[in-house]
């Protein structure tokens, strides 16, 4: 079964927690934290809102940072939960590009 979204929406599956702590304890389902990465598995191209055409700024395979509490979960198949988010509530998107990346010392020399 295919789940298009319609109207601006986004289809994300959620990372998976880490299941085990550093030092080996198990962590049962009813514990873990809800995660707040997910990948985007379908997008909605373009949308119209109030009159105006809104074209997706993101693509299919994209990590990407949302509000641990936005949208809807749904299950496809009976086993596999994804995650129905409107593409305003994503905060961002995550690249692995580590010349992007600035931390530490380096960001107070930015700013």
């Amino acid at each position: 079964m295919r789940f298009r979204p319609m109207n601006g929406r986004v289809v994300v599956h959620r990372t998976s927690p880490d299941d085990i702590t550093p030092g080996g304890i198990i962590i049962p389902d009813s514990a873990q934290k809800k995660s707040d990465i997910g990948k985007v598995i379908e997008i909605c191209d373009s949308w119209v809102k109030d009159g105006h055409a809104y074209w997706s700024s993101l693509k299919i395979g994209d990590t990407v940072l949302f509000s641990k509490y936005a949208g809807d979960e749904f299950t496809i198949g009976g086993r596999f939960k994804v995650l129905l988010l409107r593409e305003e509530d994503i905060l961002s998107v995550l690249e692995d590009d580590e010349e992007s990346m600035v931390t530490g010392p380096e960001l107070a020399s930015v700013a």
